[in-house]
């Protein structure tokens, strides 16, 4: 029974190592724009280098000029904005567009 459980252990180990669970990925997808709003979480969302940077709002339609990493959330629209030296100012707030996204 001790020798069963050991050669099973083994057998799953082995199993791991030459069977992964990870495959290589089909394609990616990219978003076409660079800025994205929620308007529930007051965040707006820019899109640099492969990863989204969340900036927070301290006032309306300002946003910080700092930010974190954060996934894009699903009721986020596409925004135009206007870059200053220490905030980020939303021109069209009301926007409706959704992201769009090129798969490669």
């Amino acid at each position: 029974m001790i020798q069963c459980a050991l050669s099973k252990g083994m057998f799953k180990r082995l199993k791991a190592i030459l069977k992964s669970e990870w495959a290589a990925l089909d394609y990616i997808e990219i978003p076409n724009d660079k800025w994205y709003l929620d308007k529930e979480l007051n965040e707006l969302y820019e899109f640099d280098n492969g990863i989204f940077v969340a900036h927070s709002g301290f006032e309306q339609n300002l946003y910080e000029g700092y930010g974190s990493i954060k996934v894009l959330t699903k009721d986020a629209v596409v925004v135009e904005v206007e870059k200053s030296e220490d905030v980020i100012h939303v021109l069209n707030p009301e926007s409706i567009k959704a992201p769009s996204w090129t798969i490669e």
